[in-house]
Formats: structure tokens, sequence, C-alpha cells
């Protein structure tokens, strides 16, 4: 099953006890992202479902080290970059 289809701001999807996906009420409307994890699929891709469409997204961390550091260690950073509405793709 394509699960890219179902996603919603509706519902959002969980794990069942067995290990399945299955989806879950979102009454309070909340933004999700779904990441790929299947090893074919770019490091940090993943559907964002939002009210009025869906976006594919990638996200990359950037190392603390590329950044600018007054004092101490400062955590590393995470870029999100839009690709595009779900709906423009095959």
């Amino acid at each position: 099953p394509f699960i890219i289809n179902k996603l919603s701001i509706n519902v959002k999807p969980a794990l069942s006890r067995s290990g399945k996906i299955v989806f879950e009420a979102n009454p309070a409307q909340k933004l999700y992202i779904v990441f790929d994890d299947h090893r074919e699929a770019p490091a940090g891709f993943g559907v964002k479902a939002s009210l009025t469409k869906k976006t594919y997204v990638i996200q990359r961390r950037v190392a603390s080290s590329d950044r600018n550091v007054s004092e101490g260690r400062k955590p590393s950073s995470v870029l999100k970059v839009k690709v595009g509405n779900v709906f423009d793709f095959p």
C-alpha cells in the first residue's frame, strides 16, 4: 500500500502493537512529517502533512563546527528544505 495517499491532517500514522502502520485521529490537526527510512530513499527525505497540502521535504543536520560559536559548544542545527508539492509529481 502506498502510504502517501493516506496521509492527511485529520489522521496521523502510528504503529500498532503488532508493528503495522495504523492511522489515529489528529483532532488538534497538528502538522507532522513522516520520514522515509528505506535504504534507497535519500537521507532526510520525508512528507509534511499540513492543513492545505502535502509537501516533500529534505532535512539535513548542519555540524556545530560549521557555525560561529562564541563560547562553549552549540548543538547542531537542522536545516529543512521544501522540495515541492506532492501532487506535482507523478
